[in-house]
C-alpha cells in the first residue's frame, strides 16, 4: 500500500472518528450490553501521518530513502520506517486516540526511534520523537505506557498542536 495523500489522511481520521463515536454512542445508550472495543487508529494512517511528519522537520533525512513497511502483518512485519541513510534507521510507529495508552512490544523496544502520535480531537494530534531505551532502560520487556506520563520522561521531543 501507498503512503496517503495528507487529503486522504484528513478524511480517513474523520471516518474513523465517526466510527469511534458511533461505538461510544452505542455503549452508553446500551450498556446493559457488553461494551463495544473502541478501534485501533490503523496503520496505514499512522505510518502516512508519521512519513509526512518527517517532511516538515528541519533534518538530513532524504526521503527517497526511507522504506516505509505498511501493512505487513505480524512475524513478516519489520519497523514501520527505515531510513537508509548514512546509516540505517529504524523507526517504530505508534499511535493513540481516546485511551491514550500503547503497548510497547520488543521490536518497538528496540527501534532506534519511535513517533508516537496522540490524536487529541477531530481535527488534531501531537507527536512525541524518542529513543524507546528511555522507557524502559534496564530491560527491554513489553509493558503499555500513557501518554500522559510521557512528560516525565527526559529527551524527548513534542510536536504539539498539529492540525490534520
Amino acid at each position: 500500500m501507498a503512503i496517503l495523500t495528507l487529503d486522504k489522511i484528513k478524511d480517513y481520521y474523520s471516518k474513523y472518528c465517526e466510527v469511534v463515536s458511533f461505538i461510544a454512542e452505542i455503549n452508553i445508550s446500551q450498556p446493559e450490553n457488553q461494551k463495544i472495543k473502541n478501534i485501533q487508529v490503523p496503520v496505514s494512517l499512522s505510518q502516512s501521518l508519521a512519513y509526512h511528519f518527517l517532511q516538515e522537520i528541519p533534518s538530513s533525512i532524504n526521503l527517497e530513502e526511507i522504506t516505509v513497511d505498511l501493512l505487513k502483518e505480524g512475524n513478516n512485519r519489520t519497523f514501520d520506517l527505515i531510513y537508509n541513510g548514512e546509516r540505517k534507521v529504524n523507526i517504530e510507529v505508534k499511535a493513540t486516540g481516546t485511551k491514550k495508552f500503547q503497548r510497547f512490544r520488543k521490536k518497538a523496544l528496540s527501534a532506534d526511534y519511535v513517533i508516537w502520535i496522540n490524536f487529541t480531537s477531530i481535527t488534531s494530534y501531537e507527536i512525541a520523537v524518542f529513543n524507546p531505551i528511555i522507557l524502559n532502560p534496564n530491560e527491554r520487556i513489553e509493558r503499555e505506557f500513557d501518554w500522559n506520563k510521557l512528560n516525565g520522561y527526559s529527551n524527548i521531543v513534542f510536536y504539539r498542536n498539529r492540525e490534520l
